[in-house]
């Protein structure tokens, strides 16, 4: 259509990633480098409803970890340090840095922790999703990760 109205001189790539929904862990560095030579992607991925797809996210994940202090639930429970009651209180907070207004979303998929039931946690991890509409955002939410990082409650990945 676009060759036929005479609105593009220039030649096309056509790019298809089958390993994007996994980070495109092969692909990337060649998708970076064909996007460096071109004026304008679209990217034909289905939007919401039958829109056309506009513009994409950043996006990015990280991890939170903790340690705490492990110790039998019934017989030395006072010794204990909960590291999954600590993770629940990082999540929470973190969840407050998503502005919606932004564009910016940050999100706790998965989280696990512990040993046994009857065990006071001594380890316990979340995994983040972070999405930015703003390229100027990125920075800015690394800060908050590095600070985190500072307080030993974060692991970039």
């Amino acid at each position: 259509m676009l060759a036929e109205t005479r609105s593009l001189q220039k030649e096309i790539i056509l790019l298809l990633n089958p390993t994007r929904k996994v980070g495109s862990p092969v692909s990337r560095p060649i998708t970076e480098k064909l996007a460096q030579q071109c004026g304008a992607v679209l990217v034909l991925e289905p939007a919401q409803g039958l829109a056309l797809k506009t513009a994409r996210k950043g996006t990015g994940n990280w991890r939170i970890c903790v340690r705490g202090v492990a110790a039998h639930a019934g017989v030395d429970f006072q010794k204990g340090a909960n590291a999954l009651l600590e993770l629940a209180r990082i999540i929470e907070n973190r969840q407050h840095w998503t502005d919606l207004k932004r564009g910016l979303t940050v999100s706790v998929g998965v989280a696990a922790g512990g040993t046994k039931m009857n065990v006071v946690p001594d380890h316990a991890w979340a995994e983040v999703d972070v999405r930015i509409a703003r390229k100027a955002d990125g920075p800015r939410h690394r800060a908050q990760i590095r600070r985190s990082q500072a307080k030993g409650q974060a692991l970039l990945h």
